[in-house]
């Protein structure tokens, strides 16, 4: 437990040093780096992909996603990436199927296109429709960070300590149904607490926040904090392993750390093109 708690506070410690750097490059960087890791364990750790060939490749492609800002660009990136694994299945069709060239493909593009919606988050004052500004920007993609994270950790720790009855034991037997609704209980109380804070200290005269539907976009991202959770306990149990890796001592590896961020960012990059929870005078 104490490891766990302190890898928690040193690494929430180094990602908002990341999110508030002043150069902004900074957390393309750690995408990057985040991307490919997450690759390397969901291809290489589990198992799944013994080919190195195609590993690397896609590895390499997850890495490049989060510098493509643009659109012809990375459309050409990605039809490069499919070549590539064309090329693989051609030269390697003794040991690679059809089957790993789609699991390759589909952990390289969803891994590192979900995490780069926070890049599109913290941008999101370039959709002028929206009429939302730069520091907006940063709120939402730390409301997505809230939801994802705060889920989890309210989830954990009410589950640890209250949990009797088991959520879905085939795939992660320690989750409780108790945990689950005080992960949905926190994500809510931290989303209305910090959308009034930011309220209260960011907006004063120039706009404000909407709390009905920040709390109706909480209980989404707790559902699917838990989905993405659950999701990666499955990939888990089908490879045989506890753990994605062992990078952060108590938590296991990067997906271990990210895989509900993967769900949550994605689903907040959308609905706040649709539910105006920020709205500018």
């Amino acid at each position: 437990m104490l490891k766990r708690i302190v890898t928690g506070i040193v690494g929430l410690a180094l990602f908002a040093a990341v999110i508030f750097f002043a150069n902004p490059l900074v957390l393309n960087l750690a995408l990057a780096a985040v991307s490919a890791i997450a690759v390397y364990e969901a291809l290489h750790r589990t198992g799944m992909i013994k080919n190195p060939a195609l590993v690397a490749g896609s590895i390499c492609f997850a890495a490049v996603v989060p510098f493509l800002e643009n659109d012809t660009v990375g459309e050409v990136i990605l039809a490069l990436y499919v070549f590539f694994l064309l090329a693989v299945l051609l030269v390697a069709h003794k040991t690679v199927t059809p089957g790993d060239v789609s699991l390759a493909f589909m952990f390289a593009v969803t891994l590192s296109l979900s995490l780069c919606t926070l890049l599109y988050l913290r941008e999101i004052a370039d959709l002028q429709t929206l009429g939302l500004t730069k520091t907006d920007g940063i709120f939402l993609l730390l409301l997505a960070v809230i939801g994802a994270w705060g889920t989890d950790i309210g989830a954990y720790f009410i589950g640890r300590f209250f949990g009797k009855h088991k959520l879905a034991p085939a795939v992660s037997p320690k989750k409780t149904v108790e945990g689950a609704v005080g992960g949905l209980a926190v994500c809510i109380v931290l989303f209305l607490a910090y959308g009034s804070l930011y309220g209260a200290y960011f907006l004063k005269d120039g706009g404000r926040v909407s709390l009905p539907l920040l709390a109706a976009l909480a209980v989404i991202c707790a559902l699917l904090s838990m989905l993405g959770d659950l999701s990666a306990s499955c990939i888990k149990r089908a490879a045989g392993i506890k753990d994605f890796g062992n990078i952060f001592p108590g938590h296991g590896g990067i997906l271990d750390r990210f895989d509900s961020l993967l769900t949550v960012a994605p689903a907040v990059y959308l609905l706040v093109q649709l539910l105006p929870v920020v709205v500018r005078n």
